[in-house]
């Protein structure tokens, strides 16, 4: 009887958990290709604080935001309609802020890079002050 209540609950619970929907987590990168020092400022979601100095040829993680449902498959690049970071701005060694949009997510290179994560990466050149 025990054995038979032992495999009954295994039974559910492994129902359970391959019933669940799968999280994608998306993670938001900034590439630095440019020449120079740059500095990243701004704040995430969660109102964390961003303040960030990254050195050429240097990419480094801002958020990883597990909000979303479903697979990276599904996640198409028009399914976010803009990007994670509040109010991202970034400057170059000589004060300069970058001119392209931080905030205009056609500035964000995305891919899965797993079946449940997707990547959205800035890179920065030279070009862009």
């Amino acid at each position: 009887m025990k054995s038979t209540f032992s495999i009954i609950t295994a039974i559910i619970l492994f129902g359970s958990l391959t019933s669940c929907k799968k999280i994608t987590s998306v993670y938001w990168k900034v590439e630095n290709q440019s020449s120079s020092n740059i500095q990243l400022n701004g704040v995430t979601p969660d109102s964390i604080t961003i303040n960030n100095s990254i050195s050429p040829g240097t990419t480094i993680t801002l958020y990883i935001d597990h909000r979303y449902p479903g697979s990276a498959g599904d996640m198409e690049i028009s399914q976010q309609q803009k990007i994670d970071i509040d109010s991202l701005i970034i400057i170059n060694s000589v004060s300069e802020i970058m001119q392209r949009s931080p905030q205009n997510l056609e500035n964000w290179e995305s891919e899965a890079i797993e079946p449940n994560e997707v990547e959205f990466v800035l890179i920065v050149e030279d070009s862009d002050f």
